[in-house]
């Protein structure tokens, strides 16, 4: 599959067009670990729920590295608090969570070490993240001109971008992994509004406050 890959020595400069010991960003959505149904609903290609969430962990640690950091944009996992705590934890990376609607909980495990941030929604490097994208927009009433570029989850293998303007980063469309910031980033086509993000201000993120 697409992203079942090691990193290569380009990636680990990508970011930074640098040093390989700095951390690169990843983006992913809609694990959906310890969910059994998952596997029927979206078509997934796992034995069964055990093979399924130890190759999610395998795949993403594939790729994502202790000093990376990762956008999850919700829905992670359908386990019981303390087996959800286990497996995060054995997730490389320091791990930002932007709710999804399976979510709701979650906020307190940021004090815990699980999470390096919680919140509902986040603008960073010039791109709006949400787990749910058209229904935050109805929701909040925009008009199609003003939609910013967006990075969602929430709709599985339904499409891979729409409008130009939402790009869907969950595992189903990327290998059951998390896909690199910078490959993401291409498929709005143009870099408009667009900056880079800086290791200070990833790291500002991480001591911020926890929204709920």
């Amino acid at each position: 599959m697409s992203n079942l890959r090691p990193r290569t020595e380009g990636e680990m400069q990508l970011w930074h067009g640098g040093a390989g010991d700095r951390g690169l960003v990843w983006l992913t959505a809609d694990l959906h670990l310890g969910h059994r149904r998952i596997i029927e609903f979206c078509d997934r290609p796992f034995k069964n729920l055990f093979d399924h969430d130890h190759q999610l962990v395998e795949r993403w640690n594939q790729r994502v590295a202790p000093q990376d950091h990762v956008f999850v944009l919700g829905d992670v996992s359908f386990q019981d608090r303390w087996l959800r705590q286990w497996t995060i934890q054995k997730l490389n990376g320091k791990k930002h969570l932007v709710r999804g609607n399976h979510d709701r909980t979650l906020t307190h495990e940021a004090n815990l070490g699980v999470w390096a941030s919680v919140q509902n929604d986040l603008t960073f490097g010039g791109v709006f993240m949400v787990h749910d994208a058209l229904g935050w927009m109805a929701q909040n009433a925009w008009r199609r001109g003003e939609w910013p570029k967006t990075f969602c989850g929430h709709v599985h293998k339904r499409w891979h971008i729409a409008w130009g303007r939402f790009v869907n980063v969950g595992v189903d469309q990327w290998g059951y992994a998390p896909v690199a910031w910078d490959e993401a980033i291409k498929l709005f086509g143009s870099t408009a509004g667009l900056r880079e993000v800086t290791e200070k201000e990833l790291e500002d993120l991480t001591r911020t406050e926890h929204r709920a």
